[in-house]
């Protein structure tokens, strides 16, 4: 079962004019690799990825509550978040900047929520999730104030970004997984699945839409048991434009499953930051705006099904 709350003020629906090319496959494709920081609870790690980019943005917040049914099990799990998100929509990709080497950042880990039984802090189970931060910046030199739909390279390392983990428990059992999704990014098209709450970019299940689709970088979360893949990002259209994201989703996982972050992109481009979006409190970005997009993950609460 998966379930999502929040609300996310999309953007207009707009069609990209800047189409990219040299495509990688559909949820799992790389180029070139190389390697990305990413930050779980303030802790470090390396991990594979491989080189490309896109840009985008409107403004607006909301809050909701909702209580939805998370699959086919028959439970329901019901959530409450505020979510902002920002998206603007324009034409054609601008101009993109190259150049050798680029930089990965850090950010301090989140704040798990409550989850005990028996003594058993399940939160620990989750523990490398909480804090998750993946950083996809611009290769530099990227020049600056960015023009509205431009585009950058992807910094080395970063075309595709994995960072994998086990979640504990005990496998006989399934938990209920709450993560509060924040992230900065371009729009993605995800074809079939299920969108628990129309007003979000949460998809449940489907695929990448033929066409450029797999060029508009996606952002996704795996889980093996039981097997489904959760997007974060698709919009369900395609531009250069950038959505500043932020709610919640409950996922199953049963004890000792592989959950894995991915970021992937078709190509070597992506959207910019050039609406400047940030989140205050969430470093290194809280007083500078990324240049290029993010994805931070924080473990709301975790509990036996």
């Amino acid at each position: 079962m998966a379930a999502c709350s929040g609300k996310d003020d999309a953007a207009a629906e707009s069609t990209a004019a800047g189409t990219e090319s040299s495509l990688t496959s559909s949820t799992a494709a790389t180029s070139s690799t190389g390697t990305a920081a990413a930050t779980t609870g303030g802790a470090a790690t390396t991990q594979t990825a491989a080189s490309g980019a896109q840009t985008a943005t409107t403004a607006s917040t909301a809050t909701s509550t909702t209580s939805l049914p998370t699959t086919t099990s028959g439970t329901t799990a019901t959530t409450t978040t505020v979510a902002t998100s920002t998206a603007t929509t324009t034409g054609a990709g601008g101009a993109s900047a190259t150049s050798d080497g680029g930089a990965s950042e850090t950010s301090a880990g989140g704040t798990g929520g409550q989850g005990t039984t028996g003594g058993t802090d399940l939160l620990s189970f989750a523990s490398e999730l909480d804090g998750l931060f993946i950083d996809v910046p611009c290769q530099e030199p990227t020049p600056t104030p960015l023009p509205d739909e431009a585009t950058c390279d992807h910094a080395n390392g970063t075309q595709r970004v994995e960072e994998s983990s086990v979640f504990g428990g005990e496998a006989s059992t399934t938990y209920l997984l709450t993560l509060r999704v924040r992230g900065i990014w371009e729009p993605t098209f995800i074809a079939g699945g299920e969108a628990p709450d129309s007003e979000l970019p949460f998809k449940i299940g489907g695929e990448v839409a033929e066409g450029n689709a797999i060029d508009y970088q996606q952002f996704f979360i795996t889980v093996s048991d039981p097997a489904e893949t959760y997007w974060l990002n698709d919009y369900q259209y395609t531009a250069h434009d950038i959505h500043k994201a932020d709610y919640e989703i409950t996922i199953p996982v049963v004890g000792g499953a592989n959950v894995t972050v991915v970021v992937n992109d078709g190509n070597e481009r992506q959207i910019s930051n050039y609406p400047e979006e940030i989140f205050e409190d969430l470093p290194p970005y809280d007083q500078q705006p990324t240049k290029g997009q993010l994805l931070q993950l924080d473990v709301v609460s975790v509990t036996e099904q």
